[in-house]
């Protein structure tokens, strides 16, 4: 079961073990076009490769990808955010921003106001040791405390423009509608309709709330079974967002050659493409749009490849899982998020410097990122990069920066005649390590391993056959597919450009004669 699997079955256990709750009315729908109109779909398969496509479109496996493909638009190298972890890279999705801006740091990250490590849920083992009823509010809190309120989410951006918009099984789902989670009270805000798991939540044209508990649960099938009741109703939303997380399973236990998986998901979207009748009609009335979220990385399957946790706060003491400062006195809390740690020191006598020193010669190390004042420093051994934001040196995405020290740490290739920076086995890797660094509370010493590596995290002895969170281009880069060429992609296509290119492509297909 995916990670986010996890966070939506916490739910499920929630409305077992509690009480009733009153149903509030969310304010009223908005006036609406009358305007014929087609539906813009998101698919986001959660792992999806362009390699597992590439390989089964040449092996004559995919042919509900291959029509797509040749009727609309497929890009294989859109940049995804730092972690690659699905809840970060979920949340700059929804809200086109990086990680410093929408504030979610990773799927384990330590908060100095609670003295713990926020697990969001990647392990059965670990969501009872820090007990099912805080993952549920860690979970809840994901989506209201910890992402920036200042940050306006698709959803939200679409309602103020006069469209509704849904979602099935997404995380990240925070929008202007309040919905009751049932036999809770509590209530969390999101998009008009609202699926998560079993619980599904509609506001109707009329402003009335509907609330049931559906057979739909967490896979593929499940989640495009609703989908397509969900567009067989007449009132359905304008954009509707659905998680698909089968590929994901698969990419960790097989690593980033899963072809197969890939041929299962496309026979799943045929059979949903043939419920709502022929391909023709259905690609004139729907834009579909299928996406990856990140890649996975091979791994070697040798516990020596494995970097454990009490091997990275030694020799200082490290606050035990799902256990606070205010229980246990400790030196040091890490966080860990397969690819990626956090170092944090937790009193006054630690050295960031001497772990620092550590680190860069630590078997398995890539790099050994630290914040002073405006500035990020990267290590890489023993070479080191310092660069902050705005300076002479541009890069590919007309972002500007300063830069000290040697560019070989993030792979920069530097054109000092036109001050031009260009990305070499990270793009947009500048911006990318300060989303990452800048997203985490406090002061703190942010890890990568090298390819094969992994750090422990959950009930791991081995790493897996493949594994994201760092920023290699093969975690990085995700595919995304288009049915149609109504809205060029954008020109610079990171996960981040992707919130302001779906409202466009929502009002596109609202426009009597299509233009852009």
């Amino acid at each position: 079961m995916s990670k986010r699997a996890l966070l939506l079955l916490v739910m499920l256990m929630i409305v077992a073990i509690v009480v009733p709750a009153v149903i509030p009315k969310p304010a009223p729908s908005p006036e609406r076009s009358s305007h014929p109109k087609r539906t813009v779909v998101v698919l986001l398969a959660d792992s999806l490769t362009a390699h597992a496509i590439d390989e089964g479109i040449r092996l004559k496996r995919l042919p509900t990808l291959s029509r797509l493909i040749r009727q609309g638009q497929y890009k294989k190298d859109m940049v995804s955010v730092f972690p690659t972890m699905s809840v970060v890279i979920d949340q700059s999705l929804i809200t086109g921003t990086y990680p410093d801006q929408h504030r979610v740091p990773a799927l384990q990250w330590y908060d100095p106001q609670e003295g713990r490590v926020i697990n969001y849920g990647d392990t059965f083992s670990h969501m009872r040791q820090q007990g099912i009823l805080r993952t549920a509010r860690w979970f809840l809190d994901y989506n209201r405390r910890h992402l920036n309120p200042q940050t306006e989410t698709v959803h939200e951006a679409l309602l103020r423009k006069g469209y509704l918009s849904g979602t099935i099984n997404m995380t990240a789902y925070r929008g202007p509608f309040v919905h009751p989670i049932p036999f809770t009270g509590q209530t969390t805000q999101g998009p008009a309709w609202l699926a998560l798991g079993p619980y599904v939540s509609r506001t109707r044209p009329d402003g009335d709330e509907m609330t049931t508990l559906s057979p739909t649960l967490y896979r593929n099938k499940d989640g495009l079974r609703l989908l397509s009741r969900w567009l067989r109703d007449p009132n359905h939303p304008d954009l509707i967002m659905v998680y698909l997380p089968d590929t994901d399973k698969t990419a960790h236990k097989m690593g980033p050659n899963g072809w197969k998986q890939v041929a299962t998901l496309d026979r799943e979207l045929q059979a949903f493409i043939t419920s709502l009748g022929s391909w023709d009609s259905v690609l004139r009335d729907h834009v579909f749009v299928l996406m990856g979220d990140s890649g996975v990385i091979a791994g070697k399957q040798n516990a020596k490849y494995l970097i454990t946790l009490n091997k990275l706060a030694s020799p200082y003491r490290l606050l035990p899982y799902g256990v606070s400062t205010r229980e246990r006195n400790a030196d040091v809390a890490i966080a860990s998020n397969e690819r990626m740690a956090v170092v944090h020191p937790l009193r006054a006598g630690v050295s960031l410097d001497r772990l620092i020193e550590k680190y860069r010669h630590m078997p398995g190390i890539d790099w050994v990122i630290r914040r002073k004042g405006r500035d990020i420093l990267v290590w890489h051994g023993a070479h080191q990069l310092r660069f902050r934001s705005k300076g002479p040196w541009r890069d590919s995405y007309g972002q500007t920066w300063h830069l000290e020290g040697d560019p070989r740490v993030l792979d920069l290739r530097l054109d000092p005649r036109r001050h031009l920076v260009q990305f070499g086995r990270y793009p947009d890797a500048l911006r990318l390590v300060k989303g990452g660094i800048g997203a985490q509370r406090g002061p703190c010493v942010m890890l990568t391993s090298l390819p094969g590596y992994e750090f422990e995290w959950g009930t791991s002895s081995l790493p897996n056959r493949g594994s994201h969170g760092g920023a290699s281009s093969q975690e990085l880069l995700a595919p995304i597919l288009v049915s149609d060429t109504s809205l060029p992609l954008p020109r610079t296509l990171r996960v981040v450009d992707l919130k302001q290119w779906l409202i466009r492509l929502v009002e596109v297909q609202h426009r009597p004669d299509g233009s852009r």
